[in-house]
C-alpha cells in the first residue's frame, strides 16, 4: 500500500506536499493507534485538490485499495 501510494499519489502534479507511513509507537495516550497506514497530502488550492481527486492515478489507486480496507477515514482540512 505504501509503495503503491508513493508511486501513484505522490507524483500527481497538483500535490504540493505528501507523506505516507506507519504509526509511530510514541506511547502517548492522546495519539490514535487504530490504523496501519496514514497518508498526508497537501495542495496549493481547491482547484489543485479537485485535480488530484479526478486524476487517473488517484482514481485507480482508490479503486484498487478501497475494497481491501476494513475502514477509511478522510479529513479534508483548510487553513483558510
Amino acid at each position: 500500500l505504501i509503495e503503491d501510494s508513493n508511486k501513484r499519489l505522490a507524483t500527481i502534479p497538483s500535490v504540493k506536499e505528501y507523506f505516507c507511513g506507519t504509526h509511530v509507537p510514541s506511547g502517548r495516550a492522546t495519539v490514535l493507534t487504530d490504523y496501519d497506514v496514514g497518508l498526508y497530502v497537501a495542495f496549493d488550492s481547491m482547484e489543485g485538490y479537485q485535480a488530484y481527486v479526478e486524476h487517473p492515478g488517484h482514481v485507480n489507486f482508490v479503486n484498487k485499495w478501497k475494497p481491501k480496507m476494513q475502514s477509511l477515514r478522510v479529513y479534508d482540512i483548510s487553513g483558510d
